[in-house]
């Protein structure tokens, strides 16, 4: 054995260094890995080129996901319920508003969803796209359905009372008096009606006729029971009278004219309070009393 001022062979060799595996792949490199400006000098003829790992990117669980397109398809519902009402009265800016807060909401929680999770960018880019669509055609469809021009308010006019008198016949001591509701509100009456008749020898002129309507008008009782008349419904109510049968003989011959005012009071929803609305009716028989004539002053209800 060779020796050199009592160095061996062995002292001769150059030292052994270890040397770490680095992986190909740079998705295998661990974070930790130095950067290439800080390997040493005699690592880089080692190992070659080092590249610096790619940062870490934010990714969220499947949980987290369903939480945030819960929330945000939960707030595309509610804009969408919630423009129903401004819609209904015809009030398209605020509709708009909450139409399309309802398709960014959702679109974004959606998108916001995809992008934390781990598709890849393509896949991310086609779903988000195709769950906006069908956000964008949900929406169209809900603001056709709902939005319209709001319906005119109907503008009642109230009851609408016409009275009509029957014929009698000799020796009857009633005349009825047939009552209609022709409006469109429900009339309310006092059960107790306000009358006046008389036998004259010549038809009356509209002062005298008024003054008989006066004379009706005194009549009407303030107490009675109250009645209700839908629209389009009527009732009777008797008028008494008594008459002889000459003086009925004279209504036939023409000498003289039966001559009956009746007047009845009723509200409506549409009266203030506090007042009341008339229905009168004025005829007279001559000649026949099958049927009343119309007089010429108050024939339509007040």
């Amino acid at each position: 054995m060779l020796s050199n001022g009592g160095n061996t062979m062995a002292d001769l060799r150059a030292p052994k260094r270890m040397l770490r595996a680095i992986p190909k792949l740079a998705g295998l490199r661990g974070s930790t890995e130095k950067p290439i400006s800080t390997v040493a000098p005699e690592d880089k003829d080692a190992i070659g080129a080092v590249t610096a790992p790619p940062a870490p990117s934010l990714r969220v669980g499947p949980l987290g996901r369903i939480v945030i397109g819960a929330g945000g398809t939960a707030l595309f519902i509610t804009c969408l319920y919630s423009a129903y009402g401004p819609a209904s009265v015809g009030d398209m800016t605020a509709t708009i508003v909450m139409l399309v807060s309802g398709w960014v909401f959702a679109v974004g929680a959606f998108t916001l969803s995809e992008l934390l999770s781990s598709l890849s960018n393509r896949h991310r880019f086609f779903a988000s796209s195709a769950f906006a669509t069908v956000c964008a055609a949900v929406t169209v469809v809900w603001g056709a359905t709902i939005f319209h021009a709001p319906s005119p308010a109907v503008q009642k006019s109230g009851a609408r009372i016409f009275l009509e008198a029957k014929g009698f016949a000799k020796g009857s001591d009633v005349i009825e008096i047939t009552l209609t509701n022709r409006g469109d509100s429900i009339a309310r009456f006092k059960s107790q009606t306000g009358s006046s008749w008389s036998l004259q020898d010549h038809i009356l002129s509209e002062q005298e006729e008024e003054q008989q309507y006066r004379l009706a008008l005194d009549q009407l009782p303030h107490g009675g029971s109250g009645v209700e008349v839908l629209p389009n419904n009527g009732r009777t109510v008797n008028i008494e009278i008594k008459l002889s049968d000459a003086q009925y003989d004279s209504i036939i011959s023409g000498a003289v004219h039966l001559y009956l005012f009746t007047v009845m009071s009723f509200t409506d929803e549409l009266t203030p309070p506090g007042e009341k609305n008339i229905a009168s009716l004025c005829t007279h028989f001559d000649k026949k009393t099958t049927v009343g004539l119309v007089c010429l002053g108050t024939t339509s209800p007040v």
